[in-house]
This record gives C-alpha cells, sequence and structure tokens, in this order.
C-alpha cells in the first residue's frame, strides 16, 4: 500500500499535533508542580520529596512520548522530501513551498529542552523547599 502525498502530510499535521498535545501535559503538569510547591507554607521534606518523584516519574514517561512523537515526525518529514524529490512533475507548484519549508526539529534538540525544562521544574520545587528551610544558596 502506498500513501499519496496529501496523506502524507495529513500524518505529518496529526504526529505534530500529538507531539503538541504531549508539551502541552508536560506544560500544564510542570506548572502545576513548581505552583504547588511554592504555594507551600511549611518545609515538609517528605512532601516536596515526593512531589519530585511523582514529576520525575510523569517527566519519564511523558518524555518517551514527546521524544518518539517528534521522531516519527522527523522521519515523516524525511519521507516528503524524498518523494517530493523524486516525483518533482507530480507535485503541483503551489504546493513546492509547502513541500519545502517543512521541517521538524531533531531527537536529540528536543529531548535536551525536555530534560532542562525537567530539571528547571525539579530546581524550583528544592529552590522553594531551601527558601522555607532558610537555606542560603552560595552563589558560585
Amino acid at each position: 500500500m502506498s500513501l499519496t502525498l496529501s496523506e502524507a502530510l495529513t500524518h505529518y499535521r496529526s504526529v505534530t499535533d500529538a507531539t503538541h498535545r504531549y508539551w502541552g501535559y508536560f506544560q500544564l503538569v510542570a506548572g502545576g508542580t513548581a505552583a504547588f510547591a511554592w504555594s507551600e507554607k511549611n518545609a515538609i521534606f517528605e512532601l516536596f520529596l515526593f512531589l519530585s518523584i511523582a514529576f520525575t516519574v510523569f517527566a519519564l514517561l511523558n518524555g518517551r512520548l514527546v521524544i518518539s512523537s517528534q521522531g516519527e515526525a522527523v522521519d515523516t518529514v524525511q519521507c516528503i522530501r524524498n518523494f517530493a524529490s523524486s516525483a518533482t512533475s507530480a507535485i503541483p507548484s503551489e504546493l513546492a513551498p509547502l513541500i519545502e519549508g517543512i521541517s521538524s526539529d531533531s531527537k536529540t534538540k528536543i529531548s535536551i529542552w525536555y530534560t532542562g525544562l525537567s530539571l528547571a521544574t525539579l530546581a524550583a520545587v528544592w529552590w522553594r523547599y531551601s527558601l522555607l528551610n532558610n537555606v542560603c544558596l552560595a552563589a558560585g
């Protein structure tokens, strides 16, 4: 079974929509985690530890979804470009700029950003804990 260009573009759109949805989940949970930590008035170590562990488990599982979905988007873009380069006569001239402009960030770049944002969320949680404990962080 072979796909048409229209079907391939539709698949690309659905993959990028899924990736954006997974990023949305991450933003919601990361923001909620940090907000919960900063709304806390007592430095209860067990609470902050549980919050950190729960967020880490979520981030690891959601990260797998984000990164695998991003990988599928990268693969789909490559397939569309390969098709476009081999079947230039089959592509309407109106679609050429669309196909030339289609792109997707690498899995490595997305992994680095995702990891950095996850670590920043955990840092916000523990920064709040340290402030509640009146611990002064020495500037390095």
